[in-house]
């Protein structure tokens, strides 16, 4: 059993979510469910794709307010999907999405998050007996990197859902 919830996922935090894909693919989104969400992204606010080095493959670029992706005001919210700024081919492997969202926290302006199973107070992220994390995240981030370091992220409470399409 498990059970999902809707979580904000900190303004000003690197978020990191795991994919893997097992055929070659073109992508040219990133998709998450966003379970509300005013439009109150502020400028800089960027998500990206990276290999299992972390290095950068792919970006959507500027995510300002409602820029990227539109705002969600329904019952259940609504899968929502940022273009990058460039389709990208995957080869079968393991990829992050990491996101870095900026909002203004007293207004709770920025998406509410579709989160599987984090009920635990640090549920395990990572890949079975391996230590590539599933599920991770960067506390104090400047922005979203140039490159990722996967020994830098750390366990966080929350399993965000992220896509890729």
């Amino acid at each position: 059993m498990g059970a999902s919830a809707g979580v904000y996922p900190s303004s000003g935090s690197v978020r990191i979510t795991a994919v893997v894909l097992r055929s070659t693919q073109t992508v040219r989104r990133i998709a998450w469910h966003f379970l509300g969400y005013a439009g109150g992204l502020l400028a800089g606010s960027n998500a990206a794709i990276y290999d299992a080095t972390g290095t950068c493959l792919a970006q959507v670029g500027d995510m300002v307010r409602e820029s990227k992706v539109p705002g969600v005001h329904n019952a259940g919210g609504a899968t929502v999907a940022a273009a990058l700024t460039s389709s990208v081919t995957l080869a079968p492997g393991i990829y992050y999405i990491a996101w870095w969202f900026r909002y203004d926290t007293t207004a709770m302006d920025g998406p509410m998050m579709l989160v599987a199973e984090s009920s635990a107070g640090a549920p395990p992220g990572r890949f079975g007996l391996t230590n590539t994390v599933r599920y991770g995240v960067i506390s104090s981030a400047p922005g979203l990197p140039n490159a990722l370091n996967p020994t830098a992220f750390t366990d966080g409470p929350n399993r965000f859902w992220a896509g890729l399409a």
